[in-house]
């Protein structure tokens, strides 16, 4: 059985402490307690694809006429505004990418907000921010 809590309040601290007094003491269990960060959501990745990445594939596909996917806009921006790992094995050293899923809310609204500045700076492309009837209209499409 694994059981994770994330301790907002006093009900839900009361609710672990409950949890770790009713385990049998017969049985072991590894009980493990972090700071939690919540991830990005999928609203947030939704209006990356969606608006942002669509609008920037849609203006080099209409001003040059190269013709790219949101993955590939997606591996740019990454490459451009979340710098890379170092990653040592043995006696060698390894670039590697890093991955948009462990970023933070804040972290990816950050890493989405230099990619609109991007955009207005270098394309002369104004993306239209999220509001809540695009996050509505999502929400109906995915469900």
């Amino acid at each position: 059985m694994k059981q994770t809590i994330i301790i907002r309040d006093w009900h839900l601290k009361q609710q672990a402490k409950a949890l770790i007094d009713s385990l049998p003491l017969e049985d072991p269990h590894e009980i493990s307690v972090r700071p939690w960060k919540s991830k990005r959501s999928l609203q947030q990745n939704r209006y990356l694809f969606g608006v942002v990445y669509e609008r920037i594939r849609l203006h080099v596909q209409e001003s040059t006429g190269e013709i790219y996917s949101a993955e590939d806009i997606h591996e740019a921006m990454k490459q451009k505004f979340l710098p890379a790992d170092i990653v040592e094995i043995g006696d060698e050293r390894f670039t590697v990418a890093r991955t948009t899923t462990r970023l933070t809310v804040r972290e990816f609204a950050e890493y989405v907000d230099s990619i609109i500045g991007y955009a207005a700076e270098h394309l002369g492309l104004v993306v239209p921010a999220p509001d809540e009837e695009w996050y509505e209209q999502e929400a109906r499409r995915y469900a």
